[in-house]
């Protein structure tokens, strides 16, 4: 049994689902998922839940870091430059740092953003990368797109930082920390319009999501290498230590209890935690299952103080007592 998640270096070339359909091939595992997007031109984290773990995607901290090259004067029908050149535009070579980082100012903080013509988001009915391309966006240029993205509904996003970290021009260099749903093309298309010179995304690298970070990750040929050999739950993070909840370990007969759906008794429990809960604090429940003494079975929610529901359970009894007699 593997449960947990594989913090994927994800390569430039594929996208997100790509990274998937590989280790779901390459493990035989069908329960697999992602944490979040990334564009194919793009690398870096892409954190993959496996087995039970994809029941905890929804609690993982949504807090995204970026490295992103942003090319000035350049506009495209992807808002990186991957798409079709819309517009090619000259840039002031005296723009300062000073100047570009009291424009950045505008985009720090709870922000309303327009998503990319060629992304993922409904629009009327359809997606907006279907709509991107019907033959009438085909030949769309700058002026006409412009028009166009006005009428898509806006999304709230949070930009807690933004740090210019270099100057090229026309490129520049940025380390962006945002929520989840933050369109990073979106970004560097609005800094342009600001600007008045236009802009795209040049590239883009995760450096961390959530408490996923690149230090932990492993490139995913090494990931597909260690499943083929039987070892890839080496690389496997327990749930426990992405998840910022409290932990209980429960005696084998209060996990059968919580299998079962049962409530848990939280002054019985005193023993196996040293730790004080609020009402309705959630809390994660944990087992010994083989070699594993912290063995996540399910998260629970604490009633009154004195009790615990169980919320999400990871194993049907039968599940459970079929793996412990494995």
């Amino acid at each position: 049994m593997i449960s947990g998640f594989v913090n994927i270096d994800k390569p430039s070339g594929i996208t997100s689902h790509d990274v998937i359909f590989r280790l779901r091939r390459s493990t035989r595992i069908k329960r697999m998922g992602h944490t979040g997007t990334l564009d194919p031109e793009a690398t870096g984290v892409l954190p993959v839940a496996i087995g039970p773990a994809c029941r905890f995607i929804d609690y993982l901290s949504k807090e995204k870091i970026y490295l992103a090259e942003f090319l000035l004067g350049t506009r495209t029908t992807t808002d990186d430059i991957s798409g079709t050149i819309l517009e090619l535009n000259n840039i002031d070579l005296t723009l300062s740092r000073k100047q570009i980082e009291s424009v950045l100012q505008k985009f720090i903080g709870s922000i309303k953003q327009t998503p990319p013509l060629y992304s993922a988001v409904h629009h009327n009915g359809q997606r907006l990368h279907h709509l991107a391309r019907q033959k009438r966006h085909s030949s769309m240029n700058a002026q006409a797109m412009t028009t166009f993205l006005s009428t898509v509904k806006q999304r709230d996003v949070q930009v807690d930082h933004i740090d210019l970290l270099d100057i090229k021009l026309p490129v520049i260099s940025l380390r962006i920390t945002c929520s989840a749903g933050t369109y990073i093309r979106s970004l560097a298309r609005d800094l342009g319009e600001e600007l008045g010179c236009g802009a795209c995304l040049k590239s883009l690298r995760r450096e961390k999501s959530g408490l996923f970070d690149l230090g932990q990750s492993i490139e995913l040929e090494r990931a597909l290498s260690l499943s083929d050999k039987g070892q890839l739950k080496q690389s496997v993070i327990p749930s426990q230590n992405v998840l910022n909840f409290k932990t209980i370990k429960l005696d084998s007969e209060s996990t059968i209890l919580i299998v079962k759906g049962q409530f848990l008794d939280l002054q019985s429990l005193k023993a196996h935690y040293s730790c004080d809960f609020k009402a309705d604090e959630k809390v994660l429940l944990l087992s010994e299952y083989g070699k594993e003494e912290n063995f996540v079975i399910a998260l629970g929610r604490v009633i009154q103080n004195v009790l615990i529901k169980p919320e999400i359970v990871l194993f049907s009894l039968h599940e459970w007592l079929r793996l412990v007699s494995a």
